[in-house]
């Protein structure tokens, strides 16, 4: 069962090095990744609660690697953390099979690991400087066949947020600003702005995605907090619309 020690959600576990090790093992061992229920994007950064969508990106990119399951820790302490009573009915109800986490609304957010093992990388990417710029990598598992895709960059509060300007490339392509996301409660690093990007279908890649942001415009450097891929399969493709 690779997974955190606690501090947060690791979305970028390598599942295929975990069954690698564990080939010559004298019976078959099952690899289960298991995801917290908070969402930290450093290990002092503000946390958030997963959601039904953080959940099916997790999914999504474990089965790809070849998950044998997911294992949620410490979703079932309350009947409203880290979601409300009637999520915890449709995770059971439908699971967290490939079929269904790749039609569904979900989420990629960038996070670190907080337990790895001598000579292997802690994975932290945040936060950054906007100035300066930085590539962010995300693994999403399939790339969605419809729908829409956006980048969500978060962003401290600092000075001269307001009029900052920015700019992404996602894989090399440059995206598309969009207005910015307006509802800010699930994003962690405790961001005060949400910028985003529309992500040309054709543009994302099944496996690993490199997104690279900069600071384009403003009389004060900012500070990125929080990034995220997020992916809706639109109203009449999937379960879930939830945008913000």
């Amino acid at each position: 069962m690779p997974c955190p020690f606690y501090f947060s959600s690791d979305f970028d576990i390598p599942v295929e090095l975990w069954h690698q090790g564990l080939k010559n093992a004298p019976n078959p061992v099952a690899v289960v990744p298991g995801l917290e229920s908070s969402v930290r994007p450093w290990i002092s950064g503000t946390p958030v609660g997963n959601t039904l969508e953080t959940l099916y990106g997790f999914a999504a990119s474990g089965n790809h690697r070849g998950a044998d399951g997911v294992y949620l820790f410490n979703w079932m302490d309350t009947n409203n953390w880290p979601v409300p009573g009637n999520d915890y009915k449709l995770v059971l109800k439908h699971g967290v099979g490939t079929r269904f986490v790749t039609t569904a609304a979900r989420r990629h957010p960038v996070c670190f690991r907080d337990a790895v093992p001598a000579g292997f990388s802690m994975n932290v990417q945040l936060p950054a400087d906007a100035r300066l710029g930085k590539t962010f990598r995300m693994h999403i598992g399939p790339r969605p066949d419809s729908g829409t895709a956006w980048a969500i960059v978060g962003l401290a509060k600092r000075d001269g947020l307001s009029e900052s300007r920015f700019r992404a490339k996602l894989n090399g392509q440059s995206l598309e600003t969009a207005a910015d996301l307006t509802n800010l409660k699930q994003l962690g690093g405790n961001s005060a702005r949400a910028v985003r990007f529309a992500c040309p279908l054709n543009v994302l890649k099944t496996g690993y995605n490199d997104l690279d942001l900069r600071q384009v415009a403003g009389s004060t450097g900012q500070q990125i907090v929080w990034v995220e891929l997020r992916m809706d399969p639109g109203p009449e493709t999937g379960p879930s619309n939830r945008q913000d």
